[in-house]
Parts: structure tokens; C-alpha cells; sequence
């Protein structure tokens, strides 16, 4: 039903609601971490008003009801964290706070992956989205935010040993679309080392 509905986020969300009352009347559903990701994936791509809200204040809600239940069903995986990420990157406000929102939710994903809570850490996906928000951005150091980010997924990938994570190229473009619109006053020099290293 939730893909039916997928281009209202929220009918979405009401269907969500409907099988959050279930389980807290009879436990006859359950709203799990699929659900919530369904639905904050629908508030991504309606690019809705308080997508960046909404998709917060469900995220919180599913991460309070994993630490009060302890259940599996309710564990946030990466491809909650993705979704969220993506909800916050393509609202319609892509200043400084929102994109240190994702910065700080990817921060929290690895913290909780390297010391035990979740099962999964942030995939290629989670990191492109927000390297593809810094690269519409206006916020004045987003060059560096870019760089960063692209070191880090270099890195990430050699800590946790998995190659999935590495920049691809969706990755290397947005890093250097952000460098071809920065003040950066040696922006070709950098953007041809990073063309050279993809």
C-alpha cells in the first residue's frame, strides 16, 4: 500500500500511523524499519515543504522505539539512515544547517556501527547524497565540505574493509561541480587532481 501511495507522503504516513496504533493496542502489526524508511523515502521524493522535519521526527521515533524494545524489527539499518539523509539533503532549505544535519547523522551511523548498536554502517549512497546536496549549495565552504566528505569515504572504506563504499563516479562529479562553482582561487588545480584520481 505504501508503494501505491508512494507519491503522497502523507498517505504514506497514515498508513504508518494505522499500523503504529495496531501494535500499540494488540501488537497485531508492526511499524518497522521498512515502513519507516518507506515513508520517509516518500517525504524524499516529494521534496514536501517539512520533508527535512518529518523525516527527522520519524527517524528519532523508530530509534526511541529500538532503545525502548530492544527488537530487531525495529533496528535502524543503512537503508534508514539513507533515506533520512537523502529527506534532509533534498529539502527545499539546502543552507549550512541542513547540510550539517546529514553531516551529523552520517557521524551518528558510524558511531553506532563502529561500537556495536547497528548492524550496518552508511553506504556509498549516504555519502553521494550529501555530497550531491553540497554541490547545489551555496554555503561558502563547500569545496572543503566536498573534499572531506570524499576523503572520508576513502578512508571509511579501508577502516571497515569494504569496497563498496569507495567514491564512484556520481561521487567524483559532484566534488567537482562543487569545485567549478567555489572562490576557491585554485579550484582547476584541485578539480584535475580529482579528475586524475577517479
Amino acid at each position: 500500500m505504501m508503494k501505491i501511495c508512494a507519491s503522497d507522503p502523507v498517505k504514506v504516513e497514515e498508513i504508518l500511523n494505522s499500523v503504529k496504533e495496531n501494535y500499540h493496542k494488540d501488537q497485531s502489526e508492526k511499524p518497522t524499519t521498512v515502513l519507516y524508511s518507506e515513508c520517509i523515502s516518500a517525504y524524499a521524493r516529494s521534496r514536501h515543504q517539512n520533508s527535512s522535519s518529518k523525516a527527522m521526527h520519524l527517524f528519532d521515533e523508530l530509534i526511541q522505539l529500538y532503545e525502548s524494545t530492544g527488537d530487531p524489527d525495529f533496528c535502524p539499518d543503512s537503508t534508514l539512515f539513507g533515506a533520512t539523509i537523502n529527506a534532509i539533503c533534498k529539502s527545499k532549505s539546502k543552507g549550512d544547517a541542513q547540510l550539517r544535519n546529514a553531516i551529523q547523522l552520517l557521524d551518528k551511523m558510524e558511531k553506532s556501527f563502529d561500537d556495536g548498536i547497528f548492524d550496518e554502517g552508511p553506504n556509498r549512497y549516504a555519502y553521494t547524497s550529501i555530497l550531491s546536496a553540497v554541490s547545489q549549495s551555496k554555503v561558502s565552504d563547500s569545496h572543503v565540505l566536498a573534499e572531506d566528505l570524499l576523503r572520508r569515504m576513502n578512508r571509511r572504506s579501508r577502516q571497515v574493509n569494504d569496497s563498496s563504499i569507495l567514491p564512484d563516479g556520481v561521487a567524483y562529479t559532484a566534488l567537482i561541480q562543487t569545485l567549478a562553482r567555489s572562490s576557491c582561487p585554485d579550484k582547476i588545480d584541485r578539480a584535475q587532481k580529482w579528475f586524475a584520481e577517479m
